[in-house]
């Protein structure tokens, strides 16, 4: 059984933020971003546990052309995935980490997150 997702507000911003700074770059290049992202969440949704724990309970998949991480936390009871952030690899951590700080602060809350069903289509539409 597939997990849904959900994309925190701030994660839904990274995305845009960088789809924009990669069509600025070279015209089309941000929807190759998009594209390599939505195959890396396809990635999660179908076992999330595959990835690693890197700090609490957060993980991250590195998206497999552009060097960027997602970084999320998985509700098995729920089979839920909750993206918290997708940031350049070579970033300063601290972000994600606060990141992943207030998520615990927030017990969870489902507000301000969209949810994606398994079953629906997989148009991420920033």
């Amino acid at each position: 059984m597939k997990y849904s997702l959900l994309i925190d507000k701030a994660a839904e911003q990274d995305i845009a933020d960088t789809i924009s700074w990669y069509n600025e770059q070279q015209h089309g290049l941000g929807n190759e971003y998009l594209e390599e992202l939505k195959s890396a969440l396809e990635r999660l949704r179908e076992n999330p546990l595959l990835f690693r724990i890197r700090y609490r309970n957060t993980r991250m998949v590195l998206l497999k052309r552009f060097p960027f991480f997602a970084h999320f936390y998985v509700d098995q009871e729920k089979k839920v995935v909750t993206i918290l952030s997708v940031l350049y690899a070579g970033r300063e951590p601290q972000l994600w980490l606060d990141r992943t700080m207030k998520r615990e602060q927030e017990n969870e809350k489902i507000s301000g997150k969209r949810k994606i069903e398994p079953e629906q289509d997989q148009n991420l539409e920033i």
